[in-house]
């Protein structure tokens, strides 16, 4: 979903910058799917040790004893509908529950360092802390 909307806007941008440069629209449009469409996703693996050491963080400062911390970018688990593709998804299971991490914003992924916390109570998540 994410990616055709990127698609969208930068074919409407270079549609409108072509009207005023035909130079400029046709690189004003491969310009914004790369930063837009392509970059995010590198991001993504860069960044991921960066996410990973701020969830340990987390879990210290709020006492939650962590038993595991593992990546569900492939099939996104919980959070499945809640996230965009370009979102690092973490696991962490604790001594008391199972907390799942969307790690970045729906738009621009990685790129921005939020982390949204949701912990599973009674099969259902509850959102526990934003940044």
């Amino acid at each position: 979903m994410r990616l055709i909307l990127v698609l969208l806007v930068s074919v409407s941008l270079g549609k409108l910058a072509y009207i005023y440069n035909p130079e400029l629209g046709v690189n004003l449009l491969l310009f914004l799917f790369i930063i837009f469409g392509a970059l995010p996703y590198i991001a993504l693996v860069v960044r991921s040790n960066y996410f990973r050491n701020k969830i340990k963080s987390w879990a210290e400062n709020n006492n939650v004893e962590v038993l595991d911390i593992k990546n569900a970018n492939l099939f996104k688990g919980r959070l499945r509908w809640r996230v965009s593709d370009i979102q690092d998804v973490f696991l962490l299971r604790g001594r008391d529950a199972e907390y799942w991490i969307a790690c970045g914003s729906w738009f621009l992924g990685s790129f921005k360092c939020e982390l949204k916390i949701y912990k599973e109570t009674d099969g259902h998540l509850k959102v526990i802390f934003t940044s």
